[in-house]
C-alpha cells in the first residue's frame, strides 16, 4: 500500500475507457486515515513531529496511519486538528 511505503496517494481522476473500477474504503475510519495521511504529506511534517504536537509516541502515529489498525475517532480528530482539519461524518438516507 502507498501509505506503508510513505508515498503520495493520487487524487481521484476520470476513468479511462468503458470500464471504470471504483475502489471503496472499508470504513469511515479508513477514509479519515487516508485524508489525514495525505494532509500530513502535504504539510511537510514528519510523523515524529505530529506525534510531538499530539502529545503521543511516534509508534502511536504509525498505528494511526495503519488502515488495518483500529483507531479511535478521538485520535483521528486530534491528528486532524494539528493538521488544520476537522473530521466530519455525514449520514444520508439510502437511495
Amino acid at each position: 500500500m502507498l501509505m506503508e511505503k510513505n508515498m503520495d496517494i493520487p487524487a481521484p481522476g476520470r476513468g479511462r475507457g468503458k470500464q471504470v473500477a471504483m475502489v471503496g474504503l472499508p470504513s469511515v475510519i479508513a477514509a479519515a486515515k487516508v485524508q489525514i495521511y495525505s494532509a500530513l504529506r502535504a504539510s511537510g511534517l514528519r510523523k515524529s513531529e505530529l506525534a510531538r504536537r499530539m502529545g503521543i509516541h511516534k509508534q502511536q502515529v504509525e498505528r494511526l496511519m495503519d488502515i488495518e489498525h483500529t483507531s479511535r475517532i478521538e485520535q483521528l480528530e486530534s491528528a486532524s486538528k494539528v493538521l488544520g482539519l476537522r473530521v466530519v461524518v455525514d449520514v444520508e438516507k439510502a437511495a
